[in-house]
């Protein structure tokens, strides 16, 4: 559940966009703790493409394909990208096109789009 989006769990759960954000906050404001260490991993691993998972022995799990994806979100960024995306995928009924045009709807912004939404077609 952390680090999921209303529009996912909207449409796992049934329910409509703002219920889901609703029970998203409401779950990130009692468990504010586990929120912020999640976010604080998540944002290592992106930056690192590692997470140490024992401080004692460093062990580290790796993100296997971690460079692929910061290419990727390089891409993702670059100026113009998201405008030639939205040309190419309107109204295709692409399932990809649908989940960015519900991310935009929302006022979400780019950067924000999960990673796992696109495939190497880009």
């Amino acid at each position: 559940m952390f680090g999921g989006s209303a529009p996912t769990l909207a449409k796992t759960a049934g329910c409509s966009v703002e219920e889901a954000q609703s029970v998203i906050d409401t779950l990130d404001k009692a468990f504010s703790g586990m929120t912020n260490y999640a976010k604080k991993g998540s944002r290592f691993v992106k930056n690192n493409g590692y997470i140490v998972i024992n401080p004692i022995t460093k062990h580290k799990m790796y993100w296997w394909d971690w460079k692929y994806w910061k290419e990727q979100e390089v891409k993702f960024n670059s100026p113009g990208f998201w405008d030639e995306y939205k040309l190419h995928h309107k109204g295709t009924g692409d399932s990809i096109a649908m989940e960015v045009r519900e991310h935009f709807q929302a006022g979400s912004k780019c950067h924000s789009i999960p990673l796992r939404t696109f495939s190497s077609r880009f």
